[in-house]
């Protein structure tokens, strides 16, 4: 926890796959024995293209079967060693379709004169330009430079994306959002392809009806969709032969484009200044949010609190909460503003001493250590999962839910003035087209669209090479050649490429949480989730009680667990900081038991088991379809994810029983045996790490807070504790050990008697304040030991637990009576808590609690065992 750990994820993931290890079966002969003679000429002649214009692969080589039976694919295999930082694909400029070829083309007015098709801005147009490029190529023919690379592409039926998944396929994902996606995207295809067919219609000359029709886009869409590069210039992309061939997987594979003496477009020490000044941007704004969310907090607490209490609370107005704004805004630009410069004249005088190497490492050394002291914007919240819940969460949804905030507002304009404004606008419109005239704006607007577009091509060389290589790790000979098309999930791959992976570091599971409307605490729960997110708390038009959660395999998630949290803190006795900070063991606990039922409803409601997708992939795979058995990955991934957080769940529930339970925190995070081997407890605290240094990092506090209220010596406080643990009976000792797990029951407890409260359940109610006062009288004793003060003799306590709720029956029985002098609800426990010794009274309750049908059902509403509960509770004693 303290100490960092360096461990890969990612390489633990690729060695169970067998990434970067030599392929079993696999047939490099293909095109030599099975292909047949048409295919081979097409290969034959697009080798020879891509050898003719410079294109080099030396020891990787396309098209090689792997896999067995139908289930083969193509891919690129090693035909030799390739060794670290080793270039294994290089492809001249000459060779590469980018979008600077494409504005510069025949066609280029197209794009010019149709902005709102084709403009830089225009939703697509990046994309439209390569497609209708592509298209007029296609129609071209023979006369195409481009025809060996159209010639080897795929075929319609050979490439796939989601959207081409019948209902029946999208049904085996078990995923109704993604199945609507999957539909949406099919929607939108076909609205970007009529919005191109009626523009490209309108230029026979370059666009014939059969080179714009339906099926011809979709192919040419498909393939730009899931081979298309990237590139080093905003605005720029690239069809590159032969490069496209390669398959994706999660691997430190990377293409770059490189200058005519070696070096990258944008160099490797532009990239390091500038990640280097977007990290310390990046640490000194989170560092100024959480210095902002603290007053924040501290302010809504104070507010919340006079609320509760009847007082009246000054509301800020419009001007004083723009001013707030505006004085923020204005310090982290100004301290913005000063790291850059500091940043710059550190360069500066980095660079005046580029001729000494030496000079240059101890200046590199200087930088880095200044990042760690000079520039230390870390929040001082060691858990980044604490951090990601404000931060990532507040500008995610803050700008979602201000946009819909301002929306409403514009709504809100009386009809009048709509139809006012839209009437003006449709006389001008329709003057406009009477007189045949086109706008300044217009005109305007295409002239912009050309030099924005111009702009782009400038920023592209006329001499480049595009290459792929190997970074940390290469690949041995006979092993499938990767390259990572980007850090995707299995939902994204199947909607940008129609396949997904196993053991995916970036797949997650998508779970949404909202705010149950009838707890009595509502109001105050949602306006706490209102400030974090940013929403004005006095505005009431918008629901945010609910919130999507992105739950990955590899780290526990916390920022769930954040917004269990919110649902089930004491309004009354917890301080708002515990939702933050790992402070409250019984509040900690309580969410884990919630969040390890919240994964296990979201697993049960699969219609397959994890066991039964995992055989259909291993056994069945010759039985499924392509997109069936990429539908059973993806939905069994899904699971695995689940299954592995719940684990984890359980695990730190073990621990946190552990620490309540008396244990030193070092002793608690110790392997537990019921539920891990000795490999599964190294990788299940690198995945809890982030949540044990919260955890440790809040009972330090608790700890440095009780030593300041009692202004003891810590090693007095150390010492006086383990010589009270010598000195105590063995009854009162085990008191003392469960301190802990007493407040987790008596928290436990408390939503059974809200709800019998609510329900107006007297029987129910009185049962269970007689666990709680049992609760309440243990922690008394213990903190008595605490304190150091007397404590009273083991059967003293009897006799007082006894009188108290002695007592504490008395007081109920004081109830409002019916005329018939029977409660509301029936005098049976009345007149029998007055007959019964207190031990025939526990097995009374015990016994009720197991028959009566109304205070079952209030106990298993909060997923409370009774009968464990009350025997938890007796054996205190």
């Amino acid at each position: 926890m303290e100490k960092e750990i360096k461990f890969s994820f990612l390489k633990l993931f690729n060695s169970i796959k067998g990434v970067h290890k030599p392929e079993q079966d696999y047939d490099q002969n293909y095109l030599a024995s099975r292909a047949d003679s048409q295919t081979k000429l097409k290969f034959q002649k697009f080798f020879k293209w891509c050898k003719d214009n410079g294109i080099t692969h030396p020891k990787v080589k396309y098209p090689v079967l792997f896999g067995k039976g139908k289930n083969q694919y193509m891919g690129m295999m090693a035909t030799e060693d390739i060794g670290a930082n080793e270039t294994m694909i290089k492809v001249p400029a000459k060779m590469v379709i980018s979008t600077q070829v494409c504005v510069n083309s025949e066609i280029k007015n197209i794009f010019y004169e149709n902005p709102d098709i084709f403009g830089r801005n225009s939703n697509d147009g990046e994309d439209n330009v390569l497609i209708a490029f592509l298209l007029y190529e296609l129609g071209k023919g023979e006369k195409s430079f481009w025809k060996p690379m159209f010639d080897v592409w795929p075929k319609p039926g050979d490439t796939d994306l989601l959207m081409n998944w019948s209902d029946e396929d999208l049904e085996w994902l078990q995923d109704p959002t993604l199945s609507h996606d999957g539909q949406r995207q099919y929607d939108e295809f076909l609205q970007s392809w009529n919005d191109l067919y009626q523009c490209l219609t309108r230029y026979p000359k370059q666009f014939c009806e059969s080179a714009i029709e339906l099926y011809k886009y979709k192919w040419v869409y498909m393939l730009t969709t899931n081979r298309c590069f990237g590139s080093s210039w905003p605005g720029v992309s690239c069809m590159i032969p032969y490069a496209e061939f390669i398959n994706h997987e999660n691997v430190n594979i990377q293409y770059d484009y490189l200058d005519q003496k070696g070096n990258s477009i944008q160099c490797d020490e532009d990239k390091k200044k500038l990640k280097r000044e977007e990290r310390i941007l990046a640490m000194l704004k989170r560092k100024l949010f959480l210095e902002d969310l603290k007053q924040d907090l501290e302010k809504l607490e104070a507010e919340t609190r006079a609320r509760l209490s009847g007082e009246e609370v000054k509301v800020p107005t419009d001007e004083e909460r723009q001013q707030l704004i505006n004085e923020r805004k204005l310090k982290r630009q100004t301290m913005e503003f000063e790291i850059k410069a500091q940043l710059a004249e550190s360069y500066k005088s980095a660079n005046s001493s580029d001729s000494d190497e030496e000079k240059q490492k101890n200046q590199d050394d200087d930088c880095e250590k200044k990042d760690q002291d000079e520039w230390d914007y870390s929040s001082g919240v060691e858990s980044d999962n604490d951090v990601d819940l404000l931060v990532e969460q507040e500008v995610l949804h803050a700008f979602k839910l201000n946009k819909q905030q301002l929306y409403h507002e514009q709504s809100l304009k009386s009809d009048e003035e709509k139809l006012s404004q839209l009437a003006e606008e449709n006389m001008k419109e329709n003057e406009k087209v009477e007189n045949n005239e086109v706008t300044d704006q217009e005109s305007q607007t295409k002239e912009k669209a050309y030099k924005t577009w111009q702009l782009v091509a400038s920023q592209v060389p006329d001499d480049y090479d595009f290459i792929i290589r190997t970074y940390s790790e290469g690949f041995p000979k006979g092993s499938q050649v990767f390259l990572c098309y980007g850090r995707m999930s299995n939902r994204e791959m199947l909607k940008r490429y129609g396949f997904c992976l196993q053991w995916n570091k970036y797949n997650y599971a998508y779970i949404k949480l909202r705010l149950d409307s009838q707890d009595p605490e509502f109001a105050y729960r949602k306006f706490i989730i209102r400030k974090f997110f940013s929403v004005d708390p006095s505005k009431e038009s918008f629901d945010i009680s609910s919130r999507h959660f992105k739950i990955y395999f590899q780290k526990l998630n916390t920022k769930v667990l954040k917004f269990i949290k919110i649902l089930n803190f004491n309004v009354q006795s917890d301080d708002i900081s515990c939702i933050v900070e790992s402070r409250s063991l019984s509040l900690e606990y309580i969410s884990f038991q919630k969040l390890k039922q919240v994964y296990e409803q979201f697993l049960n409601s699969f219609s397959t088991s994890y066991r039964e997708d995992n055989h259909a992939i291993k056994h069945d795979r010759e039985k499924l379809t392509h997109r069936q058995y990429f539908a059973t990955i993806y939905r069994s991934e899904l699971k695995k994810i689940l299954i592995n957080q719940i684990r984890l769940v359980e695990v730190v529930l073990q621990i946190l029983e552990r620490i309540m339970k008396g244990m030193t925190f070092d002793f608690a995070v110790t392997r537990v045996f019921e539920l891990e081997t000795k490999k599964e407890f190294v990788v299940n605290r690198i995945m809890i790490d982030s949540y044990l240094t919260s955890l440790k990092n809040g009972l330090e506090k608790n700890k440095l807070e009780y030593i300041n209220q009692t202004s003891q010596d810590f090693e007095k406080l150390l010492e006086s504790q383990r010589q009270l643990r010598v000195d105590l009976p063995k009854n009162i000792y085990r008191q003392f050990e469960i301190k802990g797990y007493d407040k987790m029951l008596e928290r436990m407890i408390e939503q059974p008697i809200k709800m019998s409260q609510l329900n107006e359940d007297e029987e129910a109610e009185r049962s269970l304040l007689l666990i709680k006062d049992h609760i309440q009288f243990q922690v008394e004793q213990n903190d008595i030991i605490l304190r150091g003060d007397d404590y009273e003799p083991a059967d003293q306590q009897v006799e007082t637990l006894a009188q108290s709720n002695e007592t504490k029956q008395q007081e109920i029985g004081k109830s409002p009576k019916k005329e018939d002098g029977n409660s509301e609800y029936g005098s049976e426990y009345d007149s029998e808590a007055e007959e019964v010794s207190e031990d025939e009274n526990q097995s009374k309750i015990l016994d009720k609690g197991e028959d009566d049908p109304i205070l079952k059902q209030a106990v298993d509403q909060n997923n409370c065992n009774f009968k464990q509960l009350i025997e938890d509770v007796t054996n205190l004693e």
